[in-house]
């Protein structure tokens, strides 16, 4: 899931030589039109006005992926350890795509509807084809915050970003709709939108929780079967 920031500027040599008493800020006031010429200091807070730092495009993204850096490892073990032209370990890695995302389908956020929904059906037609039972043995349904549920929805796409990486492991007879799936919604613009606004230590810990309970089922349903 590793990903690199294009818009990333190095800034050390930047030199401004005007002294910052030199600039004044000026403030619209609320149902005025006066102009403030000598506006209140930084440390100011106005009463009932909420001064959130604000995050920017793609920080969520590398605190996730940061976060998550073991766990992802983890689960490239275990993928790796998969012969992947075999009919049984093939299934289990379709298996396990679809159960997350069935198992999910209540936290879709309405951008993702489209996408994931066909990434189901792509999932359920493989499945089929190779003649494998989607039985009702599922994994227990895992209970998330919508804002839990932004961290599976990074670890979903994510995963489908890597997903063509595999194809060449597997057999040519065996269908893989799913690894071809081409979503509507770019990585580099899901990534770089994720969590766009005001930064919060709550909503950070809750995505890496939805982030790390994802791929915990991915790795049960790998490590159930798995000798």
């Amino acid at each position: 899931m590793d990903d690199t920031m294009p818009f990333e500027q190095n800034t050390s040599d930047l030199k401004i030589n005007r002294p910052p008493d030199a600039i004044k800020t000026r403030e619209i006031h609320r149902g005025s039109n006066a102009l403030d010429e000598n506006p209140p200091s930084p440390t100011h807070r106005r009463p009932g006005i909420t001064h959130d730092r604000i995050r920017p495009a793609g920080a969520l993204h590398r605190l996730l992926r940061a976060a998550t850096r073991s766990d992802q490892v983890t689960i490239e073990r275990l993928v790796m350890r998969l012969d992947l032209s075999r009919r049984e370990d093939y299934g289990l890695l379709s298996y396990a795509c679809y159960a997350v995302l069935s198992l999910t389908r209540g936290h879709w956020r309405p951008a993702d509807v489209t996408d994931f929904a066909a990434m189901s059906r792509c999932l359920v037609n493989d499945l089929r084809h190779m003649q494998i039972t989607l039985d009702s043995a599922m994994p227990r349904t895992p209970q998330m915050t919508d804002v839990e549920a932004l961290g599976m929805t990074w670890v979903l796409r994510g995963a489908w970003r890597g997903l063509p990486l595999l194809r060449s492991r597997v057999r040519k007879t065996f269908a893989a709709s799913f690894m071809e799936f081409d979503p509507l919604v770019s990585w580099r613009d899901f990534s770089q939108g994720l969590g766009l606004g005001p930064a919060s230590a709550r909503i950070d810990a809750e995505c890496i929780r939805g982030a790390r309970l994802t791929i915990g089922v991915v790795a049960d349903i790998l490590t159930g079967v798995l000798p």
